[in-house]
Formats: C-alpha cells, structure tokens, sequence
C-alpha cells in the first residue's frame, strides 16, 4: 500500500482530483439513502422505492455504451464536468420537486450522470498520473468510492439525528457534485483521445455499435467482461440474502450491522492491496484470484454455524471483491487503445449494471426457493464455476514473456 502515498506526494493533480472525489463519494454515500427517505415519505409506497432504484441502474444498463462511445469521441474532462452538473443539478432541485413524476425524472437525471461518469473517469485516469501509478490511482478511486458508500449513510444516520428531513442531505450531495465540477474543470487531465488524421470519423452510433462488439467478437477481453458480469450476478445475490443469513444464524441487529461492515472494511482492503503495479499476466492473475476467494467465501458464508464465524468470511468476500475488481479496470486500462478505452468501461458498466438486476430477481427467487444459506452456497459454486471457466480461456492470454534461453559461448577454436 505504500504505493498509495508516493502516489499522492509525486502527482499533485492526482491529490486535488481524488480530494474531490472523496468529498463527492461521502455526499453520494449519505444521498442515496436521503433519497429513499424522500421518496417513500412523499409517497408512501414501495413501488416509489422500487423505480428509484431503478432510476439508479436503467440508464447505465441501456446507455452505458452510448455514453462510453461519446468519452471517446469528446475529452474526457468535459464528459466528467457534464456527469457532474448534471448530478448536481439533480440532487439540488430533488427538495423542491412534489410529484413523482418530477422526482423520478430527476433521480433518472442522476442515473444518466452517473452513467456518463463511470466510462469517462476509467478512461481518464491514465492521463492523470504517470504510467507506473496508474494501478495505485484506480485502486485508490475504488476504495474512496467503497467508503463514501459504507460511511456515507452512517454520517445520513447522524444527519437524521439532528433533523428529520432529507432535505438537507440532498442538497449536500448535490453541492458536493458541484465542488467536483469545478475542480475538475482547473484539471489539466483528460484530453479527448488522439485519432489519426487520415482515417473517416464514424458516426456516434456505429461507435456504440463498436463498443458493444467489444463483448460480442472472440478474444479475452470478451472472457474478462463476461467473467465479471457473472460475479455480478452472485456477489450480488449477497445484498438480498445478508439479512436473512443473519436472522438464520441467530445474530442480532448489531450483529448484523458488523457483518455488512466487514464485508464493506474488505471490500476497502482489498481495493487498496490491489494498488500494486504489475504486468497483464500479474494482473490477470490477481484479478483471477480475487474471484476464487470470493466464491469460496460465498459457500463458507452459507455452511458456517454462527454469525461470528460468517463474519472473516464476509470479509474475505470484501477482500475479494475489491481485488478482483481493480485489477480487472487496471487490466482494461492496459490492454485496451486510448481511443477504445471509454466503449471499453461503457460495455463494462453495462454489463454490471444488467448483472446487478439479475442478482436481485435471482437472488430473491433462491430464497425464496432454498433459503439464505442455500443461496449463498449455491452463488458460491456459480462463482466457483465462472472462475474455472475464465481461468481456462485466458491462460494462453496475457502470459508471462518467455524467458530467452541462455546462450552457450561458442567452443574456442583449435
């Protein structure tokens, strides 16, 4: 992890850009949760919930590869600006809209930001910091992101304990959007990708269409998005089923609330173990192996008998999680042109977030059928399964350079 701090001594454009984002990612954090509050007290109905959430993942599931295309068709910088006013601009009016129409309309204003954000910032980071600190970069991006989400709500919770409305919240996070406009507009990073001079511009579709082909044509890039979205799928089985695992085990409701937190803590941890340079095949690796501990976990987590014991298993999926994933954005941030690097995170953000929808019905449907411990076990071997599968298809990839055989001094002559 010391890579972490010669990263924020050596690259004061990378110190200002993640002060921003932390400030940013605790406002998002505590929002979410201001916003559920909004929408159900206005509304008294699970189903205001319900398309909030949703308002949260569609547009990144339907246009994720459109808003990758335009990141790399435009600078980076700009698209980062736009997500962020656009977000700002959301959350700002949230307190003053009534309708749920207006609401909803807003919370898909802040869906369609973040959809933008997600490609532009993954694409972006390579031109922040030099080539060395990259992996500590996004490592460092992905553990401020966990904490504004596992911190954010707890300082929410504080917020409510003084005032009762959202309000307030709200409006918090939306300014917070907005100090990161403004600090990313002084930024000198994210320029728009270099093209050649020579070549015919294609049409903002037909990009989306090249940068959905990214998923659809043979290679391993194809095996590392798909592997990925498929640990979506049962890691995300844990948000439906973490409370009833913890009611079959006996535990308490602080019981529970520490077994959210390691997971969360792990998650961090790991984000930051994975701040390490390395080569495509450490990479690949690592990511490979962030995946097994995950699906091991997964299946201890629904055989273990007690809630103390499922806990260091909920952390080593934390752990797993974090590692898996940076290292899978670092792999893509190196492997990939420039100039594909934001279809590349579109199709990626697509994928989760489609991934994450299936989770949630699957998962339901698992408890539903077998119970919480059953689905984890069985979310483990689907996880165990995928990381098989993605093991064998890229093990001819990505490989270490051979190593040059010595050479024999040639026999001195007579």
């Amino acid at each position: 992890m010391r890579s972490i701090p010669q990263l924020l001594r050596h690259e004061p454009r990378a110190r200002v850009f993640f002060a921003a984002h932390a400030q940013s990612s605790f406002g998002t954090g505590a929002g979410y949760v201001a916003l559920l509050v909004l929408a159900y007290a206005r509304f008294h109905s699970a189903w205001a919930l319900t398309l909030v959430l949703l308002a949260e993942f569609l547009p990144a599931a339907l246009l994720a590869p459109l808003m990758g295309a335009l990141a790399d068709r435009w600078p980076r910088k700009r698209c980062l600006v736009l997500a962020d006013l656009a977000r700002a601009g959301a959350f700002l009016a949230l307190p003053f809209c009534t309708s749920i129409e207006a609401t909803l309309a807003l919370a898909l204003l802040a869906g369609l930001g973040n959809a933008l954000f997600a490609p532009a910032v993954m694409a972006a980071l390579p031109s922040l910091v030099s080539k060395g600190r990259l992996q500590a970069a996004t490592s460092l991006y992905d553990a401020l992101e966990e904490l504004g989400y596992t911190l954010g709500p707890a300082l929410g919770a504080l917020a409510f304990a003084v005032s009762s409305s959202s309000d307030g919240l709200l409006l918090v996070n939306g300014a917070s959007f907005a100090v990161s406009a403004v600090v990313l507009v002084v930024l000198r990073f994210g320029e728009r990708p270099e093209r050649d001079p020579a070549a015919v511009t294609p049409g903002l579709l037909a990009e989306t269409r090249a940068g959905m082909g990214l998923f659809t044509a043979p290679g391993p890039l194809r095996t590392l998005l798909a592997s990925s979205a498929a640990f979506v799928v049962c890691l995300g089985m844990v948000n439906v089923g973490e409370l009833l695992l913890a009611r079959s085990l006996g535990a308490s409701d602080s019981q529970f609330s520490l077994l959210v937190a390691a997971m969360a803590a792990g998650i961090v941890v790991g984000s930051l173990l994975g701040s390490r340079s390395g080569s495509p095949s450490t990479l690949k690796r690592r990511y490979l192996t962030g995946l097994l501990m995950c699906g091991v976990a997964l299946v201890l987590s629904g055989s273990v008998p007690s809630v103390w014991a499922a806990m260091p298993a909920f952390a080593v999926i934390g752990v797993g999680n974090g590692l898996g994933l940076v290292n899978q954005r670092v792999l893509i941030q190196t492997v990939v042109a420039d100039s594909q690097l934001g279809k590349a995170f579109g199709m990626t953000k697509s994928l989760a977030s489609w991934a994450l929808m299936a989770a949630f019905l699957g998962g339901g449907a698992l408890v539903a059928a077998v119970g919480p411990r059953w689905m984890f076990v069985l979310a483990g071997a689907g996880a165990l399964i995928a990381w098989s599968l993605a093991s064998s298809a890229l093990r001819q990839h990505w490989a270490e350079d051979p190593v040059a055989a010595p050479v024999r001094p040639a026999p001195e002559a007579v």
